[in-house]
């Protein structure tokens, strides 16, 4: 796992598997539906049990200089995304933008398959839109060159949704 361009390494799958649940839920997440979405064959007692295990070793390595902007409340968690560069949420921002330099932008930072390292069950969702974000953004880009009379790069943008 890379935090802000370095390497980082949690010692848990869990943690890792954690921190990507909470970058895809940028508001936080509820204790209890990340419990369930992590251990979803687990009952919930036992998810629970397991979360707060996960987080406390979280906690233990913020304590031990982890520069991670945790916030762990008696029912939620969150990461402030605000404090840390996430690929996932740049790309979100320049793909939402009005800007079409930053449409270019995210297209380029565009890596294929979300968190594709580590295959989550629950992921599925939050890929789809991921993917759906970077092909209206191709169409959106097609558009707008074809609106500026700009063939090539219409074209471009055309053949890439195309793949």
């Amino acid at each position: 796992m890379r935090l802000d361009g370095a390497q980082v390494d949690l010692y848990s799958g869990r943690a890792e598997e954690l921190i990507a649940l909470l970058v895809c839920e940028p508001n936080g997440i509820s204790k209890s539906k990340a419990a369930d979405m992590m251990w979803p064959d687990s009952p919930p007692f036992t998810a629970a049990d397991k979360l707060r295990k996960v987080i406390k070793h979280l906690q233990t390595l913020i304590g031990n200089g982890l520069p991670l902007p945790l916030t762990v409340t008696r029912d939620a968690l969150s990461l402030n995304i605000s404090q840390i560069k996430i690929d996932f949420v740049i790309f979100l921002a320049l793909a939402r933008s009005e800007d079409a330099k930053d449409w270019e932008h995210s297209v380029e930072m565009y890596s294929g398959v979300l968190l594709s390292d580590s295959r989550f069950d629950w992921a599925v969702e939050y890929e789809s839109v991921y993917d759906a974000e970077y092909y209206d953004l191709l169409a959106r880009l097609e558009t707008y060159f074809a609106g500026r009379g700009d063939k090539d790069k219409a074209r471009y943008y055309r053949d890439k949704r195309q793949e």
